[in-house]
């Protein structure tokens, strides 16, 4: 954890007015980590210009990538829009810029561990219905053209589609 120390520290020295939020997640979080394991840390810009924290280093054999998310893109993952609910759900919050940037991402923790236990069934049907409809549109795609790259990549967009459903 002194690495994740280390890069709160650069985000308070540096950009205290441009990153909202820094968290962890992944296999230091849940406990599962090797000696070996990266450190897995994403940070939510507060401004355009939050995004120059980005990092990506090697230390001792121990990668580090510190990326950064929207908050668009922080909502959408909350939403199941997207298939990486768990960098919401399971993510330990390490630096806030603010009570309300802390309380904000607290709310999207909720909305995806709510959406992931199944207590919200309207909304699950309707994620459901559209990952459908969009695999359906990409099998017509994948079936309408004769074009071999392009019914290569509505192909692949069919099986995101597909496993997006499995999942």
């Amino acid at each position: 954890w002194a690495l994740a120390d280390a890069l709160v520290e650069r985000v308070r020295r540096r950009y205290p007015d441009t990153v909202a939020l820094v968290a962890c997640y992944g296999s230091q979080v849940r406990g599962d980590a090797r000696p070996d394991s990266d450190l897995d840390v994403f940070f939510i810009p507060a401004s355009p210009d939050g995004a120059a924290a980005t990092l990506q280093f090697v230390i001792d054999g121990v990668g580090c990538d510190f990326w950064p998310i929207s908050w668009e893109r922080a909502e959408r993952i909350a939403a199941f829009h997207e298939p990486l609910v768990s960098l919401i759900a399971d993510a330990r919050v390490l630096y806030a810029r603010t009570d309300a940037d802390r309380e904000r991402f607290a709310g999207l923790q909720e909305r995806a561990r709510a959406f992931a236990a199944g207590s919200d069934p309207s909304a699950r049907r309707a994620r459901i219905d559209a990952a459908w409809e969009a695999a359906c549109a990409a099998l017509g795609r994948a079936h309408l053209d004769d074009d071999p790259a392009a019914v290569r990549r509505a192909g692949q967009d069919l099986l995101g589609h597909v496993l997006d459903l499995l999942a």
